[in-house]
């Protein structure tokens, strides 16, 4: 089923793309360029030969023409270079829709989890807003221990603090 959704949203987009319909009988050669594409791109996604023969109702070996000859066709024919890139630009958006759609419930359901989780930092932001901090309560201790230690002496400060506060060093 997967298959057959890749494999025909690519033929409308090549199909549109390159004006023509890569499923005919035509052996044109613009019709075998958009088919050529068709391989690149399918193989590119995972896609076997047999499965790609067997789509456009082709032999496999055609297929086997196919991906050895569309990477030339792409350097030396900016044409068809172009409408690859868009006829790829269009196919992996489609790709990237239909996944999307696939995990959207699980989607919806991360963001339910943070909008609750955002609501609860806000509601203990005002809690603790009204609250001074530890850094808030102990500045001045912190400005007047800065100005009165001199540089190197703050291992001595420590240990008069913990002299003064009856506590043993940690």
């Amino acid at each position: 089923m997967e298959e057959n959704l890749d494999m025909s949203n690519l033929t409308a987009i090549i199909n549109e793309v390159f004006e023509i319909d890569i499923l005919s009988k035509s052996t044109k050669r613009y019709v075998a360029n958009g088919r050529k594409v068709f391989t690149k791109l399918m193989m590119r996604k995972g896609y076997n030969m047999s499965d790609i023969a067997r789509f456009l109702e082709k032999d496999h070996t055609t297929v086997i023409f196919y991906r050895d000859d569309v990477d030339s066709l792409l350097k030396y024919t900016p044409n068809v270079l172009n409408k690859y890139l868009i006829v790829k630009d269009r196919f992996l958006k489609v790709e990237g829709k239909i996944m999307m759609s696939l995990t959207e419930r699980k989607l919806q359901a991360s963001i339910d989890e943070l909008n609750i989780e955002i609501e609860r930092l806000l509601l203990e932001n005002i809690r603790l807003r009204g609250q001074p901090t530890n850094w808030q309560r102990l500045n001045k201790i912190m400005d007047t221990l800065n100005l009165r230690t001199p540089e190197g002496e703050e291992d001595s400060m420590l240990r008069k603090i913990n002299q003064m506060l009856n506590t043993k060093d940690e």
